[in-house]
């Protein structure tokens, strides 16, 4: 069931259950999401900017690590939150560079950053810096992913790499050397796929990419920058287009492909669905959350923000973080 605004109990339901149930203990006391009183329902959202220590207020992503901290990527350099306190670090402690536009937290412990200018890897007291390739522009990443095996992939520059820790990046051709990929995610099993620009959508089987999902005439100019796997159907996937949600089920793009265009003079920049198998759509305006094919806004109307959402990001406690462009983080 969608949150609904005029259901109060239904809402602090979902209030108390993502924010304050399942927080540990070191955590419960700086998370709030209350409700308001009067005649519209509104929500208090915790803020976290710079005031609070920050690093910078731009957020583009977000990630846990195994030891439960939240990190936080901006355009001004990386944080960790332990849940009382910020620890960042910038060009000056050794990232590559301060414009984070991605962050992942491996299974063996390594923080993955990567920047406008090539990778930083962070084992706690060091950061080891390394570039993708020669070419201008070629070192801007915009995610990095782990699979099954435990390889490190990076999505560069419209481009593929598989991190080798002898070689460092080792190019790897999808479906043709000039092709542009748009988007990389790893499925359930655990197994990388990506997006190719004009030809759809691979799966990598061994040293093998398998198209896994043709493009129809209709979709075949689009630019899919998101693939999200459904958590309650998985035999259905998310895309994000250039203007348009997109869904393809048993491989094949159904005639909902187009069930959710996007709202006039705006378009989308994230997609994300959480554990209840909701689906969190961040545009350029407006937060939207969408169940059963219907949007809920979340704006300054009930209590969030009008900055631009960048990032959503859920936790293993079912919190859910948003990063903003200007703002910070709401919680």
């Amino acid at each position: 069931m969608p949150i609904a605004f005029t259901n109060s109990f239904r809402m602090r339901g979902f209030v108390y259950r993502n924010v304050f149930y399942g927080l540990p203990s070191r955590l419960l006391a700086v998370f709030f999401l209350l409700p308001m009183p009067g005649k519209s329902q509104k929500f208090y959202f915790k803020n976290y900017n710079v005031q609070q220590g920050l690093i910078q207020s731009q957020v583009n992503d977000i990630c846990q690590d195994a030891d439960d901290n939240i990190w936080i990527a901006t355009l001004g350099g990386i944080s960790r939150f332990d849940g009382r306190t910020f620890s960042n670090f910038s060009e000056s402690d050794g990232l590559i560079n301060n414009y984070a536009r991605c962050i992942m937290a491996d299974r063996s412990g390594f923080i993955w950053i990567g920047t406008r200018n090539g990778i930083s890897k962070f084992d706690g007291s060091r950061f080891i810096n390394f570039r993708i390739n020669k070419m201008p522009g070629g070192n801007f990443v915009q995610s990095i992913v782990q699979d099954s095996a435990g390889a490190i992939w990076v999505h560069a520059a419209k481009k593929i790499y598989r991190y080798d820790p002898l070689q460092k990046m080792v190019a790897v051709t999808v479906a043709g050397p000039e092709d542009t990929v748009t988007a990389m995610a790893v499925d359930w099993e655990g197994k990388l796929w990506t997006a190719v620009l004009h030809k759809g959508l691979f799966r990598l089987e061994g040293q093998r990419w398998l198209k896994m999902i043709p493009l129809t005439t209709l979709h075949h100019n689009d630019h899919f920058s998101k693939i999200v796997f459904d958590r309650e159907n998985r035999n259905r996937i998310f895309l994000l287009g250039m203007n348009r949600l997109v869904v393809a089920e048993n491989n094949r793009l159904t005639d909902k492909a187009s069930w959710l265009p996007y709202p006039e003079n705006d378009y989308y920049e994230n997609l994300v669905q959480d554990r209840k198998g909701r689906l969190w759509l961040a545009s350029r305006r407006v937060l939207y959350q969408c169940v059963d094919f219907r949007l809920t806004p979340f704006n300054s109307a009930n209590g969030y923000t009008n900055s631009s959402t960048m990032a959503v990001f859920q936790d293993r406690e079912k919190n859910i973080w948003f990063g903003t462009n200007g703002l910070g983080v709401m919680l």
